[in-house]
């Protein structure tokens, strides 16, 4: 039987342990299969799980509690922290 599930994990598995191949060569190469197993564990578990449902279904009663609630303010588009950086404060006017 085709399970979408396990296909995912293992591609996610074998595409993270390329990676770490590829961008550690052959320093620790026992670790590329611990990442991979990982991945396909972690998939495996979520897949099997209803987390993403309680979450959506969470956000969705929140949104029925709080109508006017938004996570970031309309203006702001998530890419720049709001009211500038520590390296870029915001600056008072007349001062």
């Amino acid at each position: 039987m085709l399970d979408p599930a396990r296909l995912l994990a293992d591609s996610l598995g074998a595409h993270l342990a390329e990676s770490y191949t590829r961008a550690f060569g052959g320093s620790e190469p026992r670790f590329a299969g611990i990442i991979a197993e990982a991945a396909r564990l972690m998939m495996e578990r979520l897949a099997g799980s209803d987390a993403l449902y309680r979450d959506g279904l969470l956000l969705v009663q929140g949104r029925a509690l709080y109508p006017g609630w938004h996570p970031l303010p309309p203006a702001h588009d998530g890419r720049a922290p709001v009211g500038g950086t520590a390296a870029q404060p915001r600056l008072r006017r007349g001062a």
